[in-house]
């Protein structure tokens, strides 16, 4: 059965239907960009961390691949090491022998030490024997001079006899020549002694060399730690918990101090950079509810929130991009709360947002 052929007034309302369909679309769309801010080429971002090396040497080898998950203090990546092994080998050997050094003078002090006072102590004790004995024999001089005047006296009295007085005379001079020794062995002794006590200066000359093997022991302990320190900087070990997303060297390959080796993110601490129309960006605050579309994961949704808003604009291409196009559009970075979407997220992957703004 033919199809009725439609009236003017059946074809009018469909056509002021249809019209009246495209007026709500565009108020409804008109209405969600009024209470959002748009943004279509958003990232997701990360806090990436370059791994260098410290020190120049061969790399030994790479102990991750890219996409490993890691540990903080983890062992990543090594260094030939062979010759700064043996630089730390032959710098303990220099130490044990400066140390044996100094053990070996210090000994030879305390003997010299030792035997210094055992000497000074018997010098000592000669020099107060002989002021004894000289006290004694000065004593007995002076006894001996009083006999011979009290025996002059009594032979002058013709009491005792000439003998006597020559005996008398005799042992005065005895015991005058007993002094005068006692007296000059007293000033040798004085005189030994002194120089004894004299060579206690030597003593600084071996605390000089004391003094000497310390410096040396000092910059040979240092030159040490350094030696540890470039041996331990040739292990590079992760600084965080994370994913090692790049290896810029490959093993046997000579590496300079400060040459990347790896870079490392944290899956952990993501966000979303939207850069937003300098035009838009008065309606946008820290704290406003984002609407999220991951292009991973397509016909999903996921909200977060403004955690941060730039204080500088940056130039973006705006129109076609083509070498006569020198149209920029200012914009303003805004970093927005990566939501838990319970899947892999990775830096890079693009993101569409709107900021509910009203």
């Amino acid at each position: 059965m033919a199809n009725k052929p439609q009236t003017p007034l059946v074809k009018r309302f469909l056509s002021l239907l249809v019209v009246v369909a495209l007026i709500a679309v565009g108020v409804r769309e008109g209405l969600f960009y009024y209470h959002h801010v748009h943004e279509a080429n958003a990232q997701v971002q990360a806090n990436f961390t370059v791994l260098s090396s410290s020190v120049n040497g061969t790399l030994a080898k790479v102990l991750a691949r890219r996409g490993d998950p890691v540990e903080r203090g983890q062992l990543l990546a090594t260094m030939d090491s062979r010759e700064a092994e043996l630089e730390i080998a032959s710098l303990e050997a220099e130490l044990a022998r400066q140390r044996a050094a100094k053990t070996e003078v210090r000994a030879e002090l305390e003997f010299f030490l030792s035997e210094l006072d055992d000497r000074i102590e018997t010098a000592s004790a000669a020099t107060a024997l002989l002021a004894r004995s000289f006290e004694t024999a000065n004593n007995r001089m002076v006894i001996a001079r009083k006999n011979v005047e009290r025996n002059s006296k009594l032979e002058s009295r013709s009491v005792i006899a000439r003998q006597r007085v020559d005996d008398a005379n005799d042992r005065l001079l005895e015991m005058t020549e007993r002094v005068r020794e006692l007296e000059s062995d007293m000033k040798m002794s004085d005189m030994k002694l002194a120089e004894l006590r004299g060579q206690r200066k030597r003593e600084s000359v071996y605390q000089s060399r004391i003094a000497m093997i310390d410096r040396e022991v000092e910059q040979t302990a240092v030159k040490l730690t350094l030696a540890k320190k470039k041996l331990e900087d040739m292990n590079v070990k992760s600084p965080l918990t994370g994913v090692l997303n790049r290896v810029y060297v490959n093993p046997g390959t000579y590496v300079e101090d400060g040459e990347p080796l790896l870079l490392l993110h944290d899956p952990t601490d993501l966000w979303i950079e939207a850069q937003v129309a300098e035009s838009d960006i008065r309606l946008v605050s820290v704290g406003q509810t984002v609407l999220i579309e991951l292009d991973a994961y397509p016909f999903e949704q996921f909200s977060g929130t403004v955690e941060a808003i730039g204080r500088v604009t940056t130039g973006q291409m705006s129109g076609p991009q083509n070498r006569d196009a020198d149209i920029t559009a200012q914009r303003i970075a805004v970093d927005i709360a990566m939501p838990d979407v319970g899947r892999p997220v990775w830096p890079g992957m693009r993101a569409a947002v709107n900021i509910v703004v009203r």
